[in-house]
């Protein structure tokens, strides 16, 4: 038999019961009436004809297997019946669904944040060729150790592109500002050498991008390249906008090409509009080596690894650091020698370079420890509900095991009712997360001048639907997996008799009480934790914060 029609009689079974059962009662019907020609009764004859033929019942059931998918019919027949006792229990089920709804959407909007910030990969070609140089913070005598450092100067730039050609093609960013366009307008403006766009693999939308030729001639010509976003919100995606002019900080530049789309730049919760070609900046940044302003980003040549790099990376930074110290007489022996002594540092870039990142990460991990908390007590309350609620259910438990019911079969069933109400909170947590995510970045919002805003593109992506649908199984499965092995354990007599030992269900409740009450005290604690924490990075390191999501 095709899978088509066997698909089609699993989704679809009673006409298949029909045919079976009339087929049945016609063999049945012929062979009493070939005994009945035989002479006997026509009772005796319908007697005989069932003995011989065996039992109806089995021979059905055999014929169904083979022309139908008995593991699919099994389960749609747990989902019908899930969702007519959802129907027959609405309150239950509106508390335990609108209860973890809460629980799912807090942990979906979080997470949305967390991959946006920390997780999510450049959308560039091939994120996981790129690499990005760090270099070991200096621990000043009798105090604390800087934060790892990742800026360089321009002249380091250009020697540190030539020993690594090989390998490697290096690329160098600044950081994104906030600075005044025409019309009084901000943006975020940032820098880059002509090799930028061409390390990451961006593609231009509109004209063309930054080429080798913008690195040749230092306050060259002043030109232009928009963002995507920009060009569709300040030019309303105009075609002819190369070739136009641009002010920007009372200088007029010439607009070259538009960015490839979805692309912000290198740094995740920095959104770029404007990037100028690095030769543009200060001119004294592009020959002084104290001037450290520079993040520099490279793509590993095919074949080549991170090591490589660095070993021929460490030798021209450790010329830069003996120079460095011999040009500072006033230097302190013990800062001289952690500089002679450090190493430059070869890292994955595949997410991006972020201050953002370094500063907010232990907070906002802080923030998903506590939405997980919550929802294990979510998952508690409605374990308790389904404990509860299995009391009620006892008889009908009793009866199913009298029947001949398998106990993994009834568990399978209760499993199948608590998945349903998970997957629907799950769609409703879901509705919530779109609401709630945008709303949790805005508090974290403080306005602070020549800063570029930042901004989270709360994605409706793959990674984050798989997360809520397997957050929605996960807690299925924490809530309702006791319950169901405590309420399928009944004993048939006693249960019937009305007295089915509560005992065993009181106590199994108390544990669900212990673990509410352990997570509300880990949840008070992680919470005063990262109210700590966050004050601490506010105070240190304001920042604004947008939050959007994409049409």
């Amino acid at each position: 038999m095709s899978w088509f029609s066997r698909l089609k009689n699993a989704l679809n079974p009673r006409p298949l019961d029909d045919d079976l059962a009339a087929e049945v009662a016609d063999h049945l019907e012929r062979r009493a009436a070939a005994l009945g020609e035989k002479g006997l009764s026509p009772a005796e004859a319908q007697r005989q004809a069932r003995a011989r033929f065996g039992s109806a019942s089995r021979l059905r059931e055999e014929s169904r297997e083979f022309r139908l998918w008995a593991g699919l019919e099994g389960t749609l027949q747990d989902i019908r019946y899930a969702w007519r006792a959802m129907r027959k229990g609405p309150v239950f089920a509106a508390t335990a669904v609108i209860s973890l709804a809460l629980a799912i959407g807090a942990n979906t909007a979080i997470y949305s944040i967390v991959d946006a910030a920390i997780l999510r990969p450049l959308p560039v070609h091939e994120p996981d060729r790129l690499f990005t140089l760090w270099w070991p913070g200096i621990l000043d005598p009798g105090g604390s150790p800087d934060q790892e450092r990742h800026t360089f100067s321009y002249p380091e730039f250009l020697q540190y592109g030539a020993v690594t050609k090989p390998v490697a093609r290096l690329a160098l960013f600044s950081y994104p500002d906030r600075v005044e366009a025409q019309e009084f307008e901000k943006v975020n403006k940032a820098f880059t050498s002509g090799t930028g766009f061409d390390v990451l693999g961006v593609r231009p939308a509109v004209g063309r991008l930054f080429t080798t030729e913008e690195d040749r001639i230092p306050q060259g010509r002043a030109v232009v390249v928009l963002s995507y976003e920009y060009w569709h919100r300040r030019f309303q995606s105009d075609l002819k906008v190369v070739g136009r002019t641009l002010k920007i900080e009372d200088k007029a530049y010439q607009v070259i090409g538009v960015a490839q789309e979805g692309f912000f730049g290198v740094e995740p919760g920095r959104f770029v509009d404007v990037w100028l070609p690095g030769t543009l900046f200060d001119a004294k940044a592009l020959t002084d080596t104290g001037y450290h302003w520079f993040r520099i980003l490279g793509r590993l040549a095919p074949g080549a690894s991170s090591e490589q790099v660095q070993a021929r990376l460490q030798p021209s930074f450790h010329e830069f650091q003996v120079a460095r110290v011999k040009d500072s007489p006033i230097m302190p022996p013990a800062i001289g020698k952690q500089l002679l002594q450090s190493v430059v540092q070869v890292r994955s870039a595949r997410t991006g370079v972020s201050d953002f990142r370094q500063d907010f990460s232990r907070p906002l991990w802080i923030v998903f420890g506590v939405a997980v908390t919550i929802l294990l007590i979510a998952c508690a309350n409605v374990a308790s509900l389904l404990l509860a609620r299995s009391t009620a259910r006892a008889t009908e438990m009793a009866m199913r095991i009298s029947l001949g019911a398998a106990r993994m079969r009834l568990i399978r069933q209760m499993l199948t009712e608590s998945l349903l109400l998970s997957l629907l909170a799950g769609a409703m947590g879901w509705l919530f997360a779109r609401i709630a995510a945008p709303l949790l970045a805005s508090f974290l919002s403080i306005e602070r001048d020549f800063v570029a805003p930042v901004q989270f593109v709360l994605a409706i992506d793959t990674r984050v639907l798989l997360f809520c649908v397997g957050v929605s199984t996960v807690s299925a499965v924490l809530f309702g997996l006791l319950p169901a092995w405590q309420a399928s354990g009944v004993q048939p007599m006693l249960s019937l008799r009305a007295a089915s030992g509560q005992a065993g269900k009181l106590r199994l409740g108390k544990v669900f009480v212990s673990i509410q009450v352990a997570c509300a005290l880990c949840l008070v604690l992680v919470g005063s934790a990262f109210l700590f924490s966050l004050r601490n990075r506010f105070v240190l390191i304001p920042a604004s914060m947008s939050a959007m999501w994409p049409s």
